[in-house]
């Protein structure tokens, strides 16, 4: 080489060299045109001219770029593009933000597919080499492309559901229902309970502690059964009440429908409604419903049989909520009136109207159904409750309600209140879909309705102020639902089933995907919300905090249950960090279930507790929270034994918490009985004694019920034989005005708007 260069250096000279015979004249280099006489030089990185001709450039690879000689002799742009691996990290860059994209549309989409498609999207997302698989399985089935590239006809859906049915998901693991709920009998009267509900949280545990060999005794067999003769036909694990004819009045004097309490009460149970209820459920507009209120009792004795019937079925509907509040705190005495007498003067007046369906609802109808609701779930009829709220969430989108409404002929309360009461049903939703485990029917993005202002001002002139933001509690709410929906779709769709640990082991990143969500919300909640450690620190917004915390509890419990419930029967040696995840899971999902069972029971003074949290599904977050402190003992998912006297006393203190809520209430005695009834099981299959549970003094003593009790049982208001029957939530009827008073009481039914008051005469109130 370095011979060449001499050679080669030295053929400027025009000296002759003899090579094999044959003399040869060496061409001397042009002289270079570069001023100075300086030669030309070649850089390392070509204009892209000179790169696509293959010519020699002689720019300089400096930051301005220079033109380069070939450029400037031939008088076009010179251009530099970017080197190799620049234009590869470029390009990776570019990749990168695609993928981004393309992930974020897909999450955005899957909610509008089906749930197959769903779980394609999540897997080929967890795992892209799963995409190619789905490519693969789609061409097999003379696809091309995936699955869901195109919108499919309604025969081409129905013919991939079959095909995910027999290739995806073995036949045994897609959710069934394993009886008949269409049917007379009462055996399920609160309906279907999905697997997100407390109710078959509680069914599993039961079927599981039936199949133990160690509980397959006589000793064990009235636990693990039914019992109470009355109520044989129920569901052993079902503690709501639906199964009650609350209607059926059996009270002792006449129930006088136009009769209201006397002041003093009513005051009591408006003052309870509007302090308990108003600040995570503003349906109804406080200032007017007030002015109005005292309208009733300035004014009762003149004009209260030619009054607005609308109205006092609200007022009723508020008196009734309060009382079963009231009931819950043991402030009740026998010369007030009960919450169902109350409900049934409601009922009479128009509440739960079934003539609604034949036309367009009004805001006060919508009100008083979304009211409805919230008094069935206090009252935990947990299905009456769920036909309530889904008429009136139909009868809003009538109304347009989910829609932003910016109509010139309505003022600044009017809208306000419009986006209120969708808000408030949008509420009562999501937390009826958590109790129940059915699917949410509000889709966030077919809704514009704006956040509802703040309501700490509603009673002033200024109400609403145009100038604040929106009411961050219920901004934070519905972004906590959006993120409960999902866990709902991602972990407890019908065709995802978490039977073994190594189904948690393929779902793993989904459970962390949600949970960082979940976090993520938390993290990004005002200073007045957050709840981990000042859930009573501040003396604002307890409520909504309280509400808030529970919601978060429950919602990462939901994550993190499918680690509890699982073995590690099935899994490798190789699957350590399946078992450390499972095992770090558990232990995630226990804390909250003990975090649940504190903020309940923490407090000893019980009028203080419940006006602090949402009182009508308390019965839901405590049996969550205990649900899951009995699964991890009988799984052993935590690991270790050392926390079992710590948990099994936590649990003691709950049950002795609840029952002294559940003096008179029937839910919360049946919810009771059938935790101790599980608590005394699992203690007998882990040799735990009994005698550190001491369960029956401390839930029976002070009171002296079954669960088989009728609703009626405790309110010590045994009254008169009169009883008028209407059929619970089987919708009322429009009679013709020929059609008398009396069949139609024989038949159970009442419209009471087309009516004069069936007593007769001007009604003085209650004493």
């Amino acid at each position: 080489m370095h011979d060449r260069q001499s050679e080669s250096s030295s053929s400027r000279s025009p000296a002759a060299s003899d090579k094999g015979g044959r003399r040869q004249v060496q061409i001397p280099r042009m002289e270079s045109r570069t001023m100075g006489g300086s030669h030309r030089q070649r850089t390392p990185h070509a204009c892209e001219n000179c790169r696509e001709k293959k010519a020699k450039c002689d720019g300089i690879r400096v930051s301005y770029r220079p033109v380069c000689g070939p450029c400037r002799d031939a008088g076009r742009n010179c251009e530099y593009g970017e080197g190799k691996r620049e234009k590869a990290r470029l390009r990776m860059e570019d990749l990168e933000t695609k993928v981004q994209r393309y992930e974020q549309l897909l999450q955005e989409i899957k909610p509008l597919l089906d749930s197959s498609r769903q779980q394609t999207i999540q897997r080929a997302m967890d795992d892209p080499q799963a995409l190619g698989q789905v490519e693969e399985r789609s061409k097999a089935f003379g696809g091309s492309g995936s699955s869901f590239a195109s919108v499919p006809t309604q025969s081409s859906a129905a013919m991939d559901e079959d095909v995910v049915m027999e290739t995806d998901t073995p036949q045994q693991n897609i959710e069934h229902l394993v009886m008949d709920i269409n049917t007379n009998s009462v055996n399920k009267p609160s309906g279907y309970m999905g697997r997100v509900s407390d109710e078959s949280w509680l069914s599993k545990i039961m079927e599981d502690l039936s199949a133990r060999p160690a509980l397959q005794t006589p000793a064990y067999e009235p636990l693990l059964r039914n019992d109470d003769i009355r109520q044989q036909t129920l569901d052993v694990t079902t503690y709501y009440v639906d199964d009650q004819d609350t209607i059926d009045i059996t009270t002792g004097n006449t129930v006088v429908v136009n009769g209201v309490p006397n002041k003093d009460v009513a005051d009591n149970l408006v003052r309870i409604y509007f302090a308990t209820v108003q600040p995570l459920f503003p349906i109804i507009e406080k200032r007017q419903f007030m002015r109005q209120y005292e309208e009733v009792y300035q004014y009762y004795f003149h004009r209260l049989n030619h009054y607005d019937k609308t109205f006092l079925a609200m007022l009723n509907l508020v008196f009734a909520i309060g009382q079963t509040y009231s009931d819950l705190i043991n402030d009740w005495s026998p010369e007030r009136n009960t919450h169902i007498e109350y409900f049934f003067r409601a009922r009479v007046l128009g509440a739960l109207d079934g003539g609604l369906v034949y036309k367009v609802g009004t805001m006060q109808q919508i009100q008083i159904m979304g009211l409805s609701g919230l008094y069935c779930l206090g009252t935990k009829q947990a299905n009456r409750a769920w036909n309530a709220t889904g008429l009136a969430i139909r009868l809003a989108q009538g109304l347009g309600l989910h829609l932003r409404n910016e109509a010139p002929s309505l003022d600044n309360v009017q809208k306000e209140m419009r986006t209120r009461v969708w808000y408030s049903l949008y509420y009562l939703e999501t937390t009826l879909c958590l109790l129940t485990g059915r699917p949410l029917g509000i889709r966030d993005w077919d809704c514009s309705s704006p956040v509802p202002r703040p309501i700490h001002d509603e009673m002033s002139d200024s109400y609403p102020n145009m100038n604040e933001g929106q009411d961050h509690f219920f901004l934070a709410n519905r972004m906590i639902a959006k993120i409960f929906a999902e866990v709902s779709t991602e972990l407890y769709s019908p065709r995802n089933s978490f039977s073994t640990s190594r189904d948690v082991a393929n779902n793993h990143r989904t459970m962390q995907r949600l949970e960082a969500m979940l976090d993520d919300w938390r993290d990004s909640l005002p200073e007045e919300l957050r709840f981990l450690d000042q859930q009573d620190q501040l003396r604002d917004h307890v409520s909504q905090r309280m509400d808030l915390a529970l919601l978060y509890y429950n919602v990462r419990i939901l994550i993190h249950r499918p680690s509890v419930c699982m073995t590690d029967d099935g899994l490798s040696s190789e699957d350590s960090h399946v078992r450390s995840y499972r095992k770090k899971s558990s232990e995630d999902c226990v804390r909250c279930a003990r975090q649940i069972l504190r903020i309940m029971s923490v407090e000893p003074d019980i009028n203080k507790r419940l006006s602090t949290i949402p009182w009508w599904c308390f019965l839901h977050y405590f049996t969550a929270a205990s649900a899951i402190l009995m699964s991890d003992i009988m799984y052993n998912a935590s690991g270790g034994t050392e926390l079992v006297p710590e948990i099994m006393a936590e649990a003691r203190q709950g049950l002795e918490w609840l029952a002294k809520v559940s003096k008179r209430n029937l839910a919360g005695r049946r919810c009771c009985i059938l935790l101790a009834r599980i608590l005394k099981l699992i203690a007998a299959e882990i040799n735990y004694p009994e005698s550190a549970i001491n369960l029956d003094e401390a839930i029976c003593a002070s009171w002296n019920v079954v669960a088989g009790d009728d609703i009626m049982s405790g309110l010590d208001h045994p009254q008169t034989p009169n009883s008028y029957v209407v059929p619970p939530l089987d919708f009322l009827n429009r009679f013709q005005p020929s059609f008398s008073q009396e069949a139609a009481m024989q038949q159970g039914s009442f419209f009471a708007a087309d009516w004069p008051s069936p007593w007769g005469g001007d009604l003085g109130p209650e004493h």
